[in-house]
């Protein structure tokens, strides 16, 4: 069979893997034509999806100036910032940035804790990705922080960190829940661009869940399913976030020679990485110096079926692990339907080294657990 679009060439083999597994399926009733009305579109960059997500909870009121987080989650993130800045005096007025501000809830917990600690005349600042959110921000904090120290702005942007036209240095950075909204391939750059804009003395702080953690395991499976088996274990817009492997970033900053380290949450789901830039000083020095060397190139944007896109041999286990597992969920729910014990024998490998990955391993799965759950 040949066609132009790489959905088209993938999708039998997922039907044949499961018509092997399930013999009764009749693979000829299944239609292999899976082309989309109009042209082929690769998908919008994840910063795109993540602005037009946030900005459509906030338009149907999901986040609004009245949201609040969880008292224990507010005493947290408390206690975190408390040890943060225990080694600067209390009367300092410090220079706050929240990287992903959102609608503002945590720099105004942050901004109150800090004042009630003595350190008052501070200046606070934040950027978002979505500007429904920095809307809210500026509503929610307009009393206490000016409109220009608020504005959009990506954390990988070093335009993002200038405020009134001027690069400026920080003594506390932080982030809730904004590293897991990012590539996997831009957690730690994210983490390195935040580092190099502190003050000689200052603190990161990233609050985040671990993606190796029991939580992490757990929501990563319901995530999976609710995405590929619509089953709507979680709210749809969980299936943007990949939680970051907190514990890992943390050995590698200390290999780096700098003070990281993490403090867990009661509930042992939530965490925080602690970096100091006390250990930084030569290694921000190092970052910019690369940053200012550095070649700047221009991405240019390829339709999907014009790339040589490719799953490496040692991505194949995973390929296959998240397949099994579509299909183990399906047949255990037609089997509880029926009372019936069903023995899952073996895993299938779906196809070999040199795969199309991306929309075509979608598409392909659900096609698979679509004929599967087919009455």
């Amino acid at each position: 069979m040949t066609t132009d679009d790489p959905r088209e060439a993938v999708a039998p083999c997922y039907v044949l893997c499961a018509s092997r597994i399930l013999p009764h399926i009749d693979v000829r009733s299944v239609s292999i034509n899976i082309r989309r009305n109009g042209p082929w579109n690769p998908r919008p960059r994840k910063s795109d999806q993540q602005r037009l997500a946030f900005g459509s909870l906030v338009r149907s009121g999901v986040y609004s100036t009245q949201f609040e987080h969880s008292p224990e989650a507010v005493k947290f993130v408390a206690e975190c910032i408390e040890n943060a800045v225990s080694g600067m005096a209390p009367s300092k007025a410090l220079q706050v940035l929240e990287c992903g501000c959102g609608t503002g809830v945590w720099l105004d917990q942050v901004r109150s804790r800090l004042e009630f600690r003595g350190n008052a005349g501070g200046q606070y600042y934040g950027f978002d990705l979505t500007p429904e959110m920095v809307d809210l921000a500026r509503k929610r904090l307009g009393h206490h922080v000016p409109a220009q120290n608020l504005h959009e702005g990506d954390v990988l942007d070093d335009q993002s960190y200038a405020f009134s036209g001027t690069m400026q240095r920080f003594d506390l950075i932080y982030a809730y829940d904004l590293i897991q909204q990012l590539r996997r391939q831009d957690q730690m750059p994210a983490c390195e661009a935040m580092l190099s804009r502190l003050k000689p003395d200052g603190v990161l702080v990233v609050f985040d869940h671990d993606r190796r953690s029991l939580h992490g395991f757990v929501m990563g499976a319901k995530k999976l399913l609710t995405r590929y088996a619509g089953m709507g274990l979680v709210p749809r817009f969980y299936c943007n976030a990949a939680y970051p492997p907190l514990f890992r970033m943390c050995r590698q900053l200390r290999a780096k020679g700098l003070e990281a380290s993490i403090r867990l949450a009661p509930d042992r789901r939530k965490r925080a990485l602690i970096i100091r830039a006390s250990s930084a000083r030569e290694w921000n020095q190092n970052i910019e110096a690369k940053s200012a060397n550095a070649t700047r190139r221009i991405p240019v944007c390829v339709p999907l079926r014009q790339q040589a896109v490719r799953i490496p041999g040692g991505h194949m286990c995973i390929v296959t692990r998240v397949c099994g597992l579509l299909l183990s969920v399906a047949l255990a729910q037609a089997a509880l339907g029926q009372n019936q014990t069903v023995k899952i024998f073996g895993l299938v490998e779906l196809s070999g080294t040199g795969a199309t990955s991306g929309t075509n391993f979608n598409d392909g799965v659900r096609l698979a657990v679509k004929e599967i759950n087919a009455p």
